[in-house]
């Protein structure tokens, strides 16, 4: 009887665990459903609440006239490590809206409420070049930020 019972319960679990994973890693519940989406991450360090993190991503924005996609994410300490090192990040990612490809990405990182570092990149992918500052690097085809590429792969289709 004993056994009948653990067999059961080792059943279900492996059910539920299939269910789980069959809902969490199916592609259909990878996109942004939205038009308007919010991701929060909360972020331990064991049992420890270290920091938060969240993206927003507003599908109906314009830069220069032009329909893109425009993500923000927003990264910083929380709890004991905030006292202990203060950190904040702002990042900020334009995405062409008809070829999915970014356009403007900018990153701030502030450290004890002063800005340590800032960094603009602008994306000509017609033209494969990417301008960092005063500087002109050649760019490889359908290269990506971070944000325009968690985009890329929310919505790409794993068949």
């Amino acid at each position: 009887m004993k056994l009948k019972i653990f067999i059961g319960i080792i059943l279900v679990i492996i059910v539920g665990v299939f269910i789980w994973n069959w809902y969490v890693f199916n592609p259909k519940n990878l996109v942004f459903p939205n038009e308007e989406d919010n991701l929060v991450y909360k972020v331990y360090w064991t049992i420890v609440p270290v920091g938060k993190a969240s993206i927003n991503i507003d599908r109906e924005s314009s830069y220069h006239n032009k329909k893109v996609i425009l993500m923000k994410a927003e990264a910083y300490t929380t709890g004991i490590i905030n006292d202990l090192f203060d950190l904040k990040a702002n990042i900020q990612s334009i995405i062409d809206k008809k070829e999915r490809l970014p356009i403007l990405y900018k990153d701030t990182i502030f450290r004890n409420g002063k800005k340590k570092e800032s960094k603009t990149l602008i994306y000509e992918q017609d033209k494969k070049r990417l301008h960092v500052g005063s500087e002109t690097y050649i760019l490889p085809s359908n290269t990506y930020d971070p944000l325009s590429l968690i985009y890329f792969l929310r919505n790409k289709k794993l068949s």
